[in-house]
This record gives C-alpha cells, sequence and structure tokens, in this order.
C-alpha cells in the first residue's frame, strides 16, 4: 500500500478576533493510493479551547464516481497546569477529530476537495484508486449434470484465495437456489478458512456444502450466488530514506499500514436437465421416492391375549427429498385394531450426502382370538443410477392370539360403571366443599406471592439505581485492584480516571468534559451533596491533576478519599415499597 499523504494546504491557524475558539485546524487524506472498494478515510483535526461541541461538520467536494460510505467524530480534551508565584493556572484544548471515509466505485485519479470548514478552504488533494484485484474466487460445484425430479444433488459453495480472508455475509441456501429447488444444508460446517497445497501452491480454502432436490422437469439453471467477504492485511512501513526521496513525510512512512478489502464474489450460472419419474412399470406403492433406501420392519411380539398390545415399528432410510418421497405401505386385517402410527424424523449427513430416517410405530391389538394372518410392509421407488423402479416388501409372522381371560369382561365393566362408594352426609359435603374452596384460596395467595415477588426482583434488578450501584462496584474493586506503583503520576491517573468513570455512572457522559472547578460546583445539587463532600472532590481532583500533569507528589490518603467519595456515589435504596 503507498504510504499517507496530505492534502494541499494542511494547516490553517484562526485569527483570535474572528475565531477565538479554534486555535489550529488541519485536514489529512490518510492514503493516496487505494483500489475499488478500499475506504479512503480524510481526516479533518481541530483544535479548540473549549469543548468544541457545537463545531460543524467540514464540508468536502466529491468528485464523480466517489462517494461518502461513513463518518464518525471523536474529541478528548488535555489541561496544562503551570503554577507560578503560589498560583496554579489551568489551560484546557479540547482536539476534535471529523473522519470522513470515502470508497470509489471504479478505478482513476480523483480530486477531493476542496475541504471547507467553517468558510475557510482548506485545499483539495488526489488519490489513485487501482481495479480491485479478484482476491476471492467462489465457484459452485456439483457432481451431476442431468438429474430427475426428487433426486438429490450435493453441491459446494468453494472460495479459494491467495490470502486470508473471512467471509462476513453467508447466503441463506433455502432461498439462493430459486423456487425450482428444495434445498437444505448442514445445521453446523466449519466455515473457516484453511490453508491447503496443491501442485506446490499454497491458497485459502473455505467450503459450504449442501444439497439440492429438483421439483420440476424441463432445462432449469442454478442461479448465480453471491458471497460477502472482507480482506484485512497488516504491512508495515516504508524506508524513511525511500520517502524523502519520494518527498514524503518519513515518519508517516514508518508506520505499518492497516490495509481493509471488502468485497463480493459471485458464482456461475449452472444448466441442469431435470428429467421426469418414468409412468412406464410404477408400481402402485410408488410415492415419489428417488435416490437409494433401506426398509426394515419388526413386531414386538407375535403372541399375545385379546385386548392387548403389540408395536409394530417401521424404519424407511434414504437419501430421496426429506419427507416427499412417500411412507411404508401396510394394511392392519380384519380383527386387529390399528391406532394412529406415530411418526419420528431425523437428519444426517454422510460423506455430503443428506440422509433422512423415518421411524414409525404402530399400536396393534386384537379383538379376536386366533391366528392372524397380517400383510406384509412394502415399499417402492426409482433407482436413477439404473434408472428402473424398485420394490422391497417384508413379510411379518402371524399374530397368534389366545382368548382373553374370563374375568376380564366383568372386571372391564366394573371399571367403567364405577363401583358404589359409601353414602354421604350434608356436613361431610360441606366440608368437602369448604376444603376445595381454601385450596383455591391459598392457591391464588401462593401465585399472587409469587407474581408479586418476581416483579420485585426483576424491578431490584433492571432499574437505573440497581445498574448503577453494580457499575459503581465494579469501580470500587478495580480501586482495591491497584498495584502500589513508583510511577506516581501513572496512578494519578489511574485513580482519576476511576473518579471521572464514576461521575459518568451517576450524571452522564457529560460530566468527563467538567473541569475540578465545574465539578465542585455541580455536583451538590445534582447528586444532594454538602458542600464539605464537593469541596473533597474537587480537592482530589485538582491534586491528582498535579501529580499527572505537573509532577507534584502523590498524596497518600488519595485512594482511600477516592474510595469515600465511591461509597457516597452510589445511590440510596428505595425503603418505601420495602
Amino acid at each position: 500500500m503507498a504510504p499517507t499523504g496530505r492534502l494541499a494546504a494542511l494547516v490553517l491557524v484562526a485569527a483570535a478576533a474572528a475565531w477565538s475558539a479554534v486555535l489550529d485546524v488541519q485536514a489529512q487524506l490518510a492514503v493516496r493510493q487505494a483500489r475499488v472498494g478500499e475506504q479512503i478515510p480524510l481526516i479533518v483535526s481541530v483544535s479548540v479551547d473549549d469543548d468544541g461541541k457545537d463545531l460543524p461538520w467540514p464540508e468536502v467536494q466529491l468528485p464523480a464516481g466517489m462517494t461518502l460510505s461513513s463518518k464518525d467524530r471523536g474529541q478528548s480534551s488535555s489541561e496544562q497546569i503551570s503554577i507560578v508565584n503560589f498560583k496554579m493556572t489551568r489551560k484546557r484544548t479540547t482536539q476534535v477529530q471529523f473522519t470522513m471515509r470515502l470508497s470509489a466505485a471504479k478505478p482513476g485519479t480523483y480530486t477531493i476537495g476542496p475541504v471547507n470548514f467553517q468558510g475557510r478552504d482548506l485545499g483539495s488533494g488526489q488519490v489513485q484508486v487501482l481495479d480491485a484485484p479478484q482476491d476471492v474466487r467462489i465457484s459452485t460445484l456439483v457432481n451431476k449434470r442431468t438429474v430427475y425430479v426428487g433426486q438429490q444433488v450435493p453441491f459446494t459453495w468453494r472460495l479459494t484465495a491467495d490470502r486470508p480472508f473471512e467471509v462476513r455475509k453467508f447466503p441463506d441456501v433455502r432461498t439462493a437456489l430459486g423456487a425450482g429447488f428444495y434445498s437444505a444444508s448442514p445445521d453446523s460446517q466449519r466455515l473457516q478458512m484453511q490453508v491447503v497445497t496443491e501442485n506446490g501452491r499454497r491458497f485459502g480454502k473455505l467450503d459450504m456444502t449442501g444439497s439440492l432436490f429438483p421439483l420440476k422437469p424441463g432445462r432449469q439453471t442454478l442461479p448465480s450466488t453471491s458471497m460477502d467477504y472482507r480482506i484485512v492485511e497488516e504491512s508495515m512501513g516504508m524506508d524513511p530514506f525511500e520517502a524523502i526521496l519520494n518527498g514524503q513525510d518519513p515518519f508517516e512512512a514508518m508506520m505499518a499500514r492497516r490495509r481493509v478489502v471488502d468485497g463480493s464474489a459471485r458464482t456461475q450460472e449452472i444448466p441442469l436437465e431435470i428429467l421426469a419419474v418414468p409412468d412406464k412399470n410404477r408400481p402402485v406403492e410408488f410415492q415419489g421416492g428417488v435416490g437409494d433406501f433401506s426398509l426394515e420392519a419388526k413386531l414386538e411380539k407375535d403372541s399375545l391375549r385379546a385386548g392387548d398390545g403389540a408395536t409394530l415399528t417401521l424404519v424407511l432410510e434414504g437419501d430421496g427429498q426429506p419427507q416427499a418421497s412417500g411412507t411404508p405401505v401396510w394394511v392392519a386385517p380384519d380383527g386387529v385394531e390399528a391406532y394412529p402410527p406415530q411418526d419420528d424424523w431425523s437428519r444426517s449427513w454422510r460423506n455430503g450426502v443428506l440422509r433422512t430416517r423415518l421411524t414409525r410405530r404402530i399400536v396393534l391389538v386384537p379383538r379376536q382370538s386366533g391366528k392372524i394372518e397380517l400383510d406384509s410392509v412394502r415399499f417402492a421407488w426409482f433407482d436413477p443410477s439404473k434408472k428402473e423402479f424398485r420394490t422391497r416388501a417384508i413379510g411379518l409372522a402371524p399374530l397368534r392370539v389366545a382368548p382373553a381371560p374370563a374375568g376380564a369382561a366383568i372386571d372391564t365393566s366394573r371399571a367403567a360403571t364405577g363401583a358404589a362408594g359409601p353414602a354421604l352426609r350434608p356436613v361431610d359435603k360441606f366440608w368437602i366443599v369448604f376444603g376445595k374452596g381454601s385450596a383455591v384460596i391459598w392457591s391464588l395467595l401462593a401465585l399472587a406471592g409469587v407474581v408479586w415477588g418476581a416483579v420485585r426482583l426483576l424491578r431490584d434488578r433492571l432499574s437505573v439505581p440497581a445498574r448503577q450501584r453494580r457499575r459503581l462496584q465494579a469501580l470500587r474493586k478495580k480501586l482495591a485492584q491497584l498495584q502500589a506503583s513508583k510511577e506516581e503520576k501513572k496512578a494519578a491517573g489511574q485513580i482519576r480516571q476511576i473518579l471521572v468513570d464514576a461521575l459518568a455512572v451517576r450524571l452522564g457522559d457529560e460530566s468527563r468534559a467538567w473541569t475540578s472547578p465545574e465539578a465542585q460546583e455541580k455536583t451538590p445539587a445534582l447528586l444532594e451533596w454538602t458542600p464539605e463532600q464537593a469541596e473533597a472532590l474537587g480537592t482530589l481532583l485538582t491534586a491528582l491533576q498535579a501529580t499527572e500533569f505537573a509532577g507534584f507528589p502523590l498524596d497518600p490518603q488519595s485512594r482511600d478519599l477516592c474510595g469515600r467519595i465511591l461509597d457516597s456515589l452510589a445511590p440510596k435504596e428505595d425503603t418505601k415499597s420495602r
């Protein structure tokens, strides 16, 4: 990547009479050379002597073919403390950075600008945009181009690249292949680039697999599919002497570069010839299954009494279209009651092929004794490899049914009608009704207690004061974990940052920009503090700043005082509803 360069007319110093708040303005193009689709940062830095919140966005004139993709703003403040004749003065400066990220749709040399800030022309600059290389290549791989309706076609979306990449967005298999196919993919895949070596060349490869099933005959086209990817490269800076010879800033040339390329790769369209399943020699049991299937049948027991039950289990497994290939055919004979079947479907992937398994359980209850012949279990499908229909039939052993026990009918009748119970007196009926009513009342009271407790728990956990207390407890723990350091400036900076974060928890992020006198002045009204508490806060902030920026000795009591201030910042518990 080419080294960074600056726009013409980089630095403008605002006149104090016309622009009293602006101390310095700088505009910078982060790169001089980029590729199509890459981000080209344009950075405008402004120094002001106040908080800089009202500064407007810079205006930039963009050439045709270049667009503004995103922008953001950041700022930081610094204070300079000086002590002369025992009098401390403080000078505060805010650095505001406007970052506008540009991108070009086609290669060429673009002139960006002029850049304007508060009516001031900051000049313009040029950037060269090169054509985007084919960093990532994608292709759709299928093992067959002529198939039958309902036949499984495994496919692979393969991405290859000469550099490391990551996929930002994967297509939805169910919608990417169009309405003419039923498609499926494994629930979990290793969607991560692998480094492989083929023919002495190393490159990155990522495969996303799946299967599709054509739904109608005729010529169809497997549509083109796109995937979004990102390449991130870290490169070392240029030799500073080479930068000087090229008229560039040697310090910027030595800095490492981070190149981010966002792109989209698209597969080719693949024509397919979809054949209809022939009608000739089609079995009556055929229900649309195309592929390879296996059938199993097992009867739990073949000897039982009349009225008892036995389970017939049928297992059908194959690589046809899931739940569209049909089910085993079996008919219950006269004298046997067959309850509605219970079906259990499952899927598995084996060597890139989807296998569907149906387990059907049917409860059989014979109503008469004797030997009962059972029909065989049958299933028919079309084998595309042999281009013929196949049928599988499994015979079942006959049922040998013994007569029901002699007392079974009497017992069943008693169970259906119910035995006569003891006679109840009026007082017994009263206590039964009273007990039922009491149970209902106590159940309602218990439910109300549970609901009230859940509401209280959610309110205590999700309320703003509760969240503030948890964040302050984390800061308190962070303060306690600070290690004793001989670098007093570093220790003072860490303690001051904890104080600033604690104030932001209670008073918002606006408090981060307060000076020590502002914090001492505003906290009593906002936190209901006493003037003594506010004075302690202001004194501690001033002392910490004097240590961090001016090298004053650190007060040993600073950490303890910071801890007491954190305790006083904690919101009070709400005791009205307790």
